[in-house]
């Protein structure tokens, strides 16, 4: 086993709860534990189990108790905020729904501090946009950096909150699950909403999805957005909990669901992958199912389970929609993004026309996407 390989496997058995390794924690070190837990993103998490060992040397301790310390100090602010949040959305009515590792941190972790996050993603349904940009911009203060948009290359707006320049707190507020069309209408918000399961520590309008669309949503997601660090522990151990967590008719709900939406062979990777390494419980019936065996040929969605180029994506894209208007869209997007997004992008202290951006875009791009992607 290499090192790379055996860090790996230190960092798994920590996150599982097994009996210290005391031997090999000395021997890779601090700075070394850290830098694998910064990779993987479960910094947190290692840090609450290193830093009250006692029968580690008291550097080390001391070193992962500071990581204790900020990462809590952090999530003080986040809970604040995300109070303050689903209070400005009650007293405006709007529904809203705590999502991804957001609403894990203060559903399936011991703590919301040990899930590291550097923002808070929020899902509305689309047509409550405006009235969602008003509260945070004229009641919460936030302020909404310019980001790439449109109708279906983006389905998300970020508002971030300052206080005397620092950083406080950054929102993700989605209309969409995922940008992915192929992935992008699997969940809608109604049905979320419907099934959705109440979040206290935020107050009484803070709702999550169920654990069945936890789980599901936690699955699109790593093979949607992050095939590239897919092997992430972040994201895998946030499967393990979920998985963890399903009663024997969850699992039968999961399964039906996974298998009407095709995506039923990317779920059963992501399972299978948490199992790998945290051990989950996948129930014999589940894995042996022949209809999940028989998935990937069949279904669209499994093909983001290989690497493929850009370009390969966005065609799958083209076809997910229901007409060539959609399509056309979708292209034009992609194509020839925001006027105020080239600017800040490509030319932000120069005056170069703007076909001149496009046309320079255009050309540098062109390779990315036809080359595979790692």
């Amino acid at each position: 086993m290499s090192s790379a390989a055996a860090l790996d496997q230190l960092l798994a058995d920590l996150l599982r709860g097994e009996p210290l390794d005391v031997r090999a924690i000395k021997a890779f070190g601090s700075l070394a534990i850290h830098e694998a837990a910064q990779q993987h993103d479960v910094v947190p998490l290692i840090a609450d189990r290193l830093a009250f060992a006692q029968q580690l040397p008291a550097d080390l301790r001391e070193y992962f108790l500071e990581e204790a310390h900020r990462a809590a100090a952090l999530d003080l602010a986040v809970e604040s905020e995300l109070r303050r949040i689903h209070a400005a959305f009650e007293r405006r009515q709007v529904p809203l729904l705590l999502v991804k590792g957001s609403h894990l941190a203060f559903t399936h972790y011991a703590r919301p501090d040990l899930r590291a996050r550097i923002d808070s993603d929020l899902l509305i349904v689309r047509d409550a946009r405006d009235v969602a940009d008003e509260i945070f911009l004229a009641e919460l203060g936030y302020r909404a950096p310019t980001k790439l948009s449109g109708d279906f290359t983006a389905t998300q707006k970020q508002y971030a909150k300052w206080e005397n320049e620092a950083l406080v707190h950054v929102v993700d507020l989605h209309w969409r699950l995922a940008s992915t069309q192929l992935f992008a209408h699997v969940l809608s918000f109604d049905e979320l909403l419907a099934a959705s399961e109440p979040v206290p520590a935020l107050g009484a309008w803070a709702r999550g999805p169920s654990t069945v669309h936890a789980l599901v949503i936690a699955c699109l997601h790593r093979v949607a957005h992050h095939h590239d660090e897919a092997e992430q522990f972040k994201w895998l151990y946030d499967i393990h909990l979920l998985a963890s967590e399903l009663t024997d008719a969850e699992w039968d709900a999961f399964a039906a669901f996974v298998l009407e939406r095709e995506i039923s062979a990317v779920s059963l990777e992501c399972l299978l992958r948490a199992a790998e390494w945290f051990h989950t419980r996948i129930p014999a019936r589940l894995r042996n199912d022949a209809r999940f065996a028989d998935a990937a040929p069949r279904e669209a969605t499994a093909a983001y389970l290989r690497v493929r180029p850009k370009a390969r994506e966005v065609l799958d894209d083209m076809r997910a929609l229901s007409s060539w208007r959609e399509r056309a869209s979708l292209v034009r997007e992609h194509l020839f993004p925001p006027a105020d997004y080239m600017t800040r992008v490509y030319a932000p202290e120069s005056r170069l026309p703007l076909p001149l951006l496009y046309a320079g875009r255009l050309l540098r791009g062109a390779g990315g996407w036809l080359r595979t992607r790692e």
